[in-house]
């Protein structure tokens, strides 16, 4: 997340709104702005008044797209349901699982989330697990994290793997009997959002 996005999110928005919101006010002012100009500059032909209104307010939500561009997953919450087994045992409730590997640079990336999701609703557990790590990955996760968040190795890497479906980092939860996994890039604000409305 950006400056602007960060800033939102530190007033209290939800992730969702603080995505969503230097958009819009920048087509806002990007409309203010070019109606201003157009006040000053005579332009008899109405179509074309417009046509020039347009353009600008584009070139302002355009310019602010390409310093934070909009990716795929990034408003995203596709969950996949997952049946409960044995194998998972290790998964527990009501808290944030994050699949993850060694070396991974995507893993890596979701910890700055993670902290601050941590940040914003210090009662959220957030737990990394490690699938194919050694000791030496819980060390390099638990100092990337800053020991707020449980970092441990998977008991059954097999299992948490196959529920990752390999991708990495996945994210799980469990309420209840339901476990609910994202993938990565379906895990996007809207995702986060939902888990923050747990706690």
């Amino acid at each position: 997340m950006n400056f602007f996005e960060n800033s939102f999110l530190n007033i209290g928005f939800s992730w969702t709104l603080s995505k969503s919101l230097p958009y819009i006010l920048v087509i806002i002012l990007g409309l203010t702005i070019s109606i201003y100009i157009f006040k000053k500059i005579k332009i008899k032909r109405k179509w074309l008044k417009r046509i020039a209104i347009s353009f600008l307010t584009a070139s302002f939500f355009f310019a602010y797209f390409a310093y934070a561009p909009i990716y795929e997953g990034d408003f995203s919450n596709n969950a996949e349901v997952v049946a409960k087994t044995k194998e998972l045992d290790e998964i527990k409730s009501n808290r944030l699982i994050v699949i993850s590997i060694p070396g991974c640079p995507f893993c890596a990336e979701s910890i700055v989330r993670m902290k601050r999701l941590k940040k914003r609703n210090p009662k959220i557990i957030i737990e990394y697990i490690i699938c194919n790590g050694d000791s030496s990955s819980i060390e390099w996760y638990s100092k990337q994290t800053g020991g707020e968040i449980v970092s441990r190795l998977a008991k059954n890497n097999e299992a948490i793997s196959a529920l990752s479906k390999h991708k990495y980092p996945s994210f799980a939860y469990q309420s209840g009997n339901q476990l609910k996994c994202w993938s990565n890039d379906g895990f996007g604000v809207r995702a986060i959002d939902e888990i923050e409305s747990k706690f």
